[in-house]
């Protein structure tokens, strides 16, 4: 379906996953990587951005998956995920308020894309240790810090 965009310059691609691929959560996780790849070699561009929308968060799907699957390709280079399991109403799969995701979309194409030195993620899980009764979690993207209480925890 791409092949007579092909002749067209491009900068990098966003793509918006449809929630079909779901029940084949496990074969997403190749799928995905296999598309851009497969778009970036067609172009001829080298690792041109990818950028996509995380599933929403429709109530009483099994998505948790499909969202795992779909972060997973985070590991390849230049690309970046907007998250929208914030907007919208869950009893409804296409949320109505797509600026966000837009929004988020751009931050993520201006960093990427552009090299803007920003923050364009919200804080991500790194790892975690277990001492006595206290869990530590370390988090990437946290900008100016994270807030616990009012103060400012690091």
């Amino acid at each position: 379906m791409i092949n007579p965009l092909i002749p067209y310059p491009i900068k990098g691609a966003i793509w918006y996953q449809g929630e079909t691929n779901s029940a084949r959560y496990i074969e997403y996780k190749t799928l995905q990587p296999l598309m851009f790849n497969d778009w970036r070699e067609r172009w001829n561009l080298g690792d041109f951005p990818f950028l996509f929308v995380r599933l929403p968060g429709l109530l009483n799907t099994s998505w948790q998956w499909m969202r795992e699957a779909q972060a997973s390709s985070l590991s390849y280079p230049n690309t970046g995920m907007a998250v929208s399991i914030d907007v919208g109403d869950p009893y409804e799969l296409h949320p109505r308020n797509k600026k966000p995701i837009g929004e988020r979309l751009a931050l993520l194409a201006q960093k990427i894309a552009y090299g803007a030195d920003l923050v364009c993620y919200g804080p991500t899980y790194k790892s975690s240790v277990v001492k006595g009764s206290t869990i530590y979690i370390q988090f990437t993207s946290i900008g100016g810090g994270l807030t616990a209480n009012g103060s400012v925890q690091v």
